[in-house]
């Protein structure tokens, strides 16, 4: 349930994100847990299903599904195309690309861990 609603926040804070039309600033992203490329080191969290919003016991199909959709949105050349101007106009355009360049790496192996499980799982359900 936790993992669900503060999925929902961030949804809520990408939808008012995503509508805008001012310049970017690396603060202003609504970041996954870990993934702001922020000095303190969070950076070197890896990424799980609750950051996605799924819990670990959700049926494959979902998580999948929310993996997926994540790499399709964090998508280093998505972004530039959907928000290329605003990061520009902000200034912060280099910082806020290299981390989403790195939350794109993380999701990429959490997807792979997440196909992994489902091909061991329907391997062993036969």
């Amino acid at each position: 349930a936790t993992a669900r609603a503060g999925a929902k926040v961030r949804r809520a804070s990408w939808a008012q994100f995503s509508e805008g039309t001012a310049p970017v600033y690396h603060g202003d992203v609504p970041w996954l847990p870990g993934c702001d490329g922020a000095a303190d080191g969070g950076d070197r969290r890896t990424l799980s299903l609750a950051d996605l919003g799924v819990a670990p016991d959700a049926p494959s199909a979902e998580q999948l599904a929310a993996v997926k959709e994540a790499t399709l949105f964090w998508h280093p050349d998505k972004w530039q195309q959907r928000y290329g101007d605003r990061l520009t106009r902000g200034g912060d355009a280099e910082r806020i690309l290299e981390a989403v360049n790195e939350t794109s790496r993380k999701i990429v192996a959490l997807r792979a861990s997440v196909k992994k499980r489902h091909t061991a799982d329907s391997s062993g359900a036969g």
